[in-house]
């Protein structure tokens, strides 16, 4: 973030919370003892649909990042900041993917409930890079999601004391993760051990890689932002030259210059590489609009361009 962009972050913090300070309090979770609906606020669209899924009717699930943008480049808006305001809980992926928005969550969880997904996977089972930074693309991994679902529904039995109701809903939506998950395995048997390196946009991927026994990598790093190195360009060459991969493929929302690259880099050499059909790493659009579509739609892209 540049020094211009900061100061206009934190001058823009300032008026909204000098604002909200003369605004009533917000009623904090109090809603579901009245019989009232939950004001529940979640940053990404597959974060909302698990949300939806274990309190169905008995919640008004807001977004806050628009289906399609970027969650790591996301920047807040004066309404997102009201909304937050509003909310009775707070819900988030964690791990620095809302890495912009710290400063919008630091200044109203202060009186409400803030749960990040993210603690519900064990430290071991993190994806810990050589930068140190850790991986946040933890839902990719159907599995690790179950566990996020689960840790955010006991959180929100905690602050609802709708115990049996969670529970029941929980009990139904990890058996719909569970049968996503053992299909993608099944499906993933098709590819040739040999064949089983996945090059994707960027750094995305690598939970997905641990579940199912596929070499995952990006062309960037963790994050949409910034480019990627000629030296990591040239690797990423002789790998392919090596391990005669075939496809590459480009993730939605990101920006397609570097796989481009890629591609330029791989004919000057002689070498023939395809693009594969779309991935979808965060958006739920178009034929990847819910959870299942979205894993199985990366699933069936992956086995058609590396069989």
């Amino acid at each position: 973030m540049s020094v211009s962009q900061l100061f206009r972050t934190s001058a823009l913090l300032g008026i909204f919370f000098s604002f909200f300070a003369c605004m009533p309090e917000p009623n904090n979770g109090e809603n579901s003892k009245k019989g009232e609906k939950l004001k529940v606020l979640v940053t990404t669209s597959i974060i909302q649909e698990a949300v939806q899924k274990i309190l169905k009717d008995s919640a008004d699930v807001e977004l806050i990042i628009p289906i399609g943008a970027d969650p790591h480049s996301y920047q807040f808006s004066p309404e997102d900041a009201i909304k937050s305001h509003n909310a009775d809980i707070i819900i988030a992926n964690g791990l620095h993917l809302e890495h912009r928005m710290r400063g919008l969550f630091q200044n109203t969880t202060r009186s409400k409930t803030l749960i990040y997904m993210a603690d519900g996977v064990p430290i071991s089972k993190l994806r810990h890079l050589d930068n140190k930074e850790i991986d946040p693309h933890i839902w990719l991994n159907v599995q690790l999601w179950k566990s996020c679902v689960s840790y955010m529904a006991s959180r929100l039995e905690k602050d609802t004391e709708w115990t049996n109701y969670i529970q029941k809903n929980l009990d139904e939506y990890l058996i719909q993760l569970e049968h996503i998950d053992i299909t993608a395995k099944r499906r993933l048997k098709r590819i040739p051990e040999e064949s089983k390196y996945l090059i994707t946009s960027h750094d995305a991927f690598g939970y997905f890689g641990n579940a199912y026994g596929i070499k995952v990598l990006g062309i960037k790093g963790l994050s949409t932002t910034g480019e990627a190195s000629i030296k990591h360009v040239d690797s990423l060459v002789s790998l392919i030259t090596e391990k005669k991969i075939k496809t590459i493929f480009p993730e939605f929302s990101t920006s397609t210059k570097d796989i481009k690259t890629l591609v330029e880099q791989c004919q000057e050499n002689g070498i023939e590489i395809k693009l594969g059909q779309e991935l979808y790493s965060i958006s739920m659009k178009g034929p990847t609009n819910t959870y299942d579509s979205l894993i199985l739609h990366n699933v069936n892209s992956i086995v058609k361009g590396l069989r």
